[in-house]
């Protein structure tokens, strides 16, 4: 990271913004190898990671279904029925941690003896 050039007004920019915007100030660019090249990270987006791992986000809709519930019911001035719902979103949102440990530590994670690369 660098420091930003004050006619941008941010605080940083990348490495890669800096050196394509010095060539650019030269005059048009004449290659496309002289492009900066753009990252790309290897993450799996939302959708593939909820495919690979279904329970997490079903735990996090039932916690967030019960919660909503929950609110609703306590709006309508119904305690009791209010105090269930968030007992019962306490066991939801356990469910969903257990879920992710368990997604985790089957994918090495938290795999204590795990050697860096």
């Amino acid at each position: 990271q660098l420091a930003c050039p004050l006619d941008l007004g941010c605080h940083s920019v990348p490495r890669d913004f800096v050196v394509f915007r010095k060539k650019m100030s030269k005059g048009p660019l004449t290659a496309v190898e002289e492009l900066p090249e753009i990252q790309t990270h290897d993450k799996p987006d939302f959708i593939t990671k909820s495919l690979q791992e279904p329970l997490v986000p079903l735990g996090v809709a039932a916690t967030t279904m019960i919660l909503g519930n929950g609110l609703v019911q306590m709006f309508k001035g119904n305690g009791a029925k209010s105090q269930k719902m968030m007992r019962w979103r306490v066991i939801a949102q356990f469910g969903t941690v257990v879920a992710m440990a368990a997604y985790a530590f089957n994918n090495g994670s938290l795999d204590p003896v795990k050697k860096p690369m």
